[in-house]
């Protein structure tokens, strides 16, 4: 069941009655059960009687867009989470984006709107009408009501600015990604010296790809306030994604200054660790000696007694065992470039390499890794993984012949996963050279192999598209 629509959670705040509170739980129960019209004759009995009813007429706009969004079909989006060879799940279905009518839109903004002439300081429902725009893709109502927004907002200025990025999530979530990037321009300018603005338009850069745009809006968060733990995470993905890892340490090692932040030491250690720097260890166990108490829940704190314990040594094992924690790509990068050094004839490092340039959508210095590999001797599972995340690699960034010659050479084993896959990524390869014909048949043998797994849906949805 989709999610019951989140203005219905905000607007409960500021019921000022118990007669405010009967309306909305009433309203509210109908609505979880599903029984739209006759939430609406009881709305509607309401406002017979009180026209200004501002409780009836806020919540027959909730029951209105709830419907929407609980009977329209989901927007058949492919996203490249989707498409990944790195989860077998569907994003799309998971958490299906639904697409508000237009003209449903209008008839919620005006119920909205009469609310705001009986009570201009309802900032719940100046939200709800954010929202609402957002699920119906209309941007340029956003873009004009992001300031009054602004304007209105009382308390942490904060909470507001990212109250209004969210808003731009709606948008990017229903395909238009251009339109984000406008509004959330627009809410950096309402708000310039909010770091979590310019690092939210730095992850919705880095998630298309643009690693340019990402690296740009990442150094602004850092410079227009001090770093905190949302800029960090940025910092760890960005600048590891461009190979920048004393930018990723610097950013970490200036919210070090925030006493509840004490995970610098241990990155810093792991980056000396991973450049044989023998002051690793001492810096590990300095990082160890700020909690009064073992941390068992905190997977930082694991990795670190289990690098300062007798039972890890430095060797191959050690570094495969490391790398089990799997803590983030700064982490598993830096990891992998001592491995890379120390154990040459092995192929691992030099894939793990590859396959976080891959998450980070740096396909250039992916495939610039798998390229180089083309030479050595692989046998077994491994050529098949190195075959199978290189093809990935040059379909993502839009060398779709090469990317036909790999994909071809694994539709040949006798695996249903590689086949299945390979046929999707080869009609994919073919639609995008233009060549609808080979990219039908493709996607069709995956359909009559009744395949089950997430291909055969999309391949579906590209046939249908054709």
């Amino acid at each position: 069941m989709r999610k019951i629509f989140s203005a219905l959670l905000v607007c409960y705040n500021l019921s000022v009655s118990a007669q405010s509170d009967v309306i909305i739980n009433k309203t509210t129960l109908y609505i979880a059960e599903g029984k739209y019209k006759d939430a609406e004759k009881y709305l509607d009995s309401l406002i017979a009687i009180d026209a200004r009813n501002i409780d009836a007429l806020m919540m027959k706009g909730n029951v209105l867009l709830n419907y929407e969004l609980m009977t329209n079909p989901a927007i058949n989006y492919i996203s490249p989470e989707d498409e990944s060879i790195y989860g077998r799940e569907l994003v799309a279905l998971k958490d299906p984006t639904v697409k508000v009518t237009r003209e449903k839109a209008i008839k919620i903004q005006e119920l909205w709107n009469r609310c705001l002439d009986i009570d201009s300081g309802r900032l719940d429902i100046r939200k709800g009408l954010c929202s609402l725009y957002g699920y119906a893709d209309m941007k340029q109502e956003l873009l004009a009501y992001l300031p009054v927004m602004a304007a209105h907002a009382k308390g942490r200025k904060e909470d507001i600015a990212y109250s209004l990025m969210d808003y731009t999530r709606l948008i990017y979530e229903r395909g238009d990604r251009a339109g984000a990037y406008e509004l959330g321009k627009k809410v950096a300018e309402l708000y310039p010296t909010i770091a979590g603005v310019w690092c939210y338009m730095s992850t919705l850069y880095h998630r298309d790809g643009d690693l340019t745009n990402a690296k740009l809006y990442a150094d602004k968060g850092i410079s227009v306030s001090k770093p905190d733990m949302a800029i960090c995470g940025d910092a760890l993905d960005i600048y590891t994604a461009i190979s920048e890892p004393e930018k990723v340490l610097s950013t970490l090692k200036a919210a070090a200054a925030d006493s509840v932040f004490k995970d610098f030491l241990f990155y810093d250690a792991i980056h000396k660790y991973a450049r044989h720097d023998k002051a690793w260890k001492a810096e590990m166990l300095s990082y160890m000696k700020q909690f009064t108490t073992p941390q068992d829940s905190n997977p930082v704190y694991k990795a670190a007694s289990y690098i300062t314990s007798s039972a890890f040594k430095e060797d191959y094992n050690g570094f495969v065992s490391l790398m089990q924690y799997n803590l983030n790509d700064f982490y598993i990068m830096d990891l992998a470039e001592r491995a890379v050094i120390d154990y040459k004839d092995s192929l691992r490092p030099f894939l793990v390499q590859a396959q976080v340039y891959i998450h980070a959508r740096n396909y250039a210095k992916a495939n610039k890794i798998f390229a180089s590999l083309t030479t050595r001797k692989m046998d077994g599972d491994i050529k098949i993984d190195f075959d199978l995340q290189y093809a990935y690699s040059l379909y993502c960034a839009g060398e779709y012949n090469q990317a036909i010659s790999k994909w071809t050479f694994l539709s040949k084993f006798a695996n249903s996963f590689l086949a299945n896959t390979s046929s999707y990524f080869l009609g994919c390869c073919y639609l995008h050279t233009g060549d609808k014909v080979k990219a039908g048949e493709h996607f069709k043998k995956l359909l009559d192999a009744n395949d089950e797994s997430k291909y055969g849906f999309l391949a579906k949805l590209r046939l249908d598209k054709l």
